[in-house]
């Protein structure tokens, strides 16, 4: 992503790094001044250049990919996306020296990009042909959101008598990565009336509609919970390439999204691929999306209904029961939606849940529950 702010830029010099301001706020333009500071700025212990603007610290987004983020700039949509995937190089030591208080470092420029940091919208600075954030914004504890009280999934403290401004980007210190597939399992905003479930290897996707008639729509979130715990919504990303989200299941090596693209009257358009570490969005064929969504294997869950085990599978990354399985052990199959792989009928385990009081779609309904940590899947019949 080096110097991607140079797109926005004018040819001439004069409106670079040290140029002149122009009579009307424009693209390129410069906005305000970047000083130097004492304070010395680290992310996990690790120092880091830094800049001081109203009284606060940016740090430049691309400087944090050695850190352990992946960096990737659309400039179709005109957005960088920051996203936390693994940890720096145990070699991996810079040393900053501690500026001083007051100097001009530069300037930074009005901008029509705008920055993503781990799935959250950030407010951002255009400096030197990179994009800037303030630390004690991405560290800070924000508004209640639905997994916790920090939306960048970072924090920050500062020490005085150091003159030390730290940033903690490690996503151990929200828990394991099983906590937060619970949170995403867990996570609700009012009632839903649907939910759904898909996994593969390390990820979980959990689906999630709310609202209806009674509340003048519904809104959905499709919260994913990466292999180092990261959570973000992949439908809003998805969103931000003017894409509407349908169907989406893991690639077979879990790394990417495939899903349906629909227009604004739910029309299906194409095939798209998300790549999670990235939220790269690309297009996809018909063959790649059709082949993983017939996909039956043994599900990496095991399922125990009413005291025993009935055997699991997934197909397309969701979880599925076989329809003779079920009718064995004396439970409805004749109402219930099915679908036939391999000559062999399968019922999807969300067909049989019961929320919060709609109207069951089964004689025999089931309630059932995740369990992230042990990979197991309770369930128990609501007569």
């Amino acid at each position: 992503m080096k110097k991607l702010l140079l797109t926005a830029l004018t040819a001439s010099a004069s409106i670079m790094l040290f140029g002149a301001v122009s009579a009307s706020a424009a693209v390129g333009d410069i906005a305000g001044t970047i000083y130097t500071t004492d304070i010395l700025t680290q992310v996990d212990g690790r120092d880091i250049q830094s800049y001081s603007i109203d009284g606060e610290t940016l740090i430049a987004l691309e400087d944090l990919e050695p850190y352990g983020f992946t960096l990737y700039y659309n400039d179709n949509i005109r957005t960088v996306f920051l996203t936390k995937t693994g940890e720096p190089s145990s070699e991996f030591y810079p040393h900053v020296d501690r500026g001083t208080v007051g100097g001009t470092a530069g300037y930074y420029y009005d901008t029509d990009i705008t920055a993503v940091v781990n799935g959250e919208s950030v407010p951002a600075y255009a400096i030197d042909g990179k994009m800037a954030a303030k630390v004690e914004v991405i560290g800070d504890m924000g508004r209640l959101s639905n997994f916790a009280r920090y939306p960048y999934l970072m924090t920050y403290n500062y020490d005085n008598s150091k003159r030390l401004l730290s940033l903690n980007t490690s996503q151990k210190q929200f828990g394991t990565p099983d906590d937060a597939k619970k949170v995403v399992l867990d996570a609700r905003l009012w009632q839903p009336y649907y939910c759904r479930v898909m996994h593969s290897g390390n990820k979980l996707l959990s689906i999630k509609d709310f609202g209806g008639i009674m509340h003048g729509g519904k809104a959905s979130w499709y919260y994913v919970a990466l292999e180092n715990g990261l959570i973000y919504d992949v439908y809003s990303i998805a969103r931000r390439y003017d894409i509407c989200m349908s169907d989406p299941i893991f690639s077979e090596d879990g790394n990417y999204l495939y899903f349906k693209n629909l227009d604004i009257e739910d029309n299906f358009r194409d095939y798209k691929k998300l790549e999670l570490n990235s939220m790269h969005v690309t297009p996809l064929d018909a063959e790649s999306y059709n082949r993983a969504a017939s996909r039956v294997a043994e599900s990496d869950y095991t399922l125990t209904l009413d005291g025993s085990d009935i055997p699991l599978y997934s197909i397309g990354s969701a979880d599925y029961v076989k329809a003779s399985d079920m009718a064995k052990k004396g439970y409805d199959t004749s109402n219930v939606k099915s679908e036939i792989y391999n000559s062999e009928e399968y019922i999807p385990l969300s067909e049989y849940t019961y929320d919060f009081g709609n109207e069951p779609n089964t004689d025999d309904i089931i309630g059932y529950s995740y369990n992230p940590y042990s990979k197991t899947i309770t369930a128990n019949s609501i007569k």
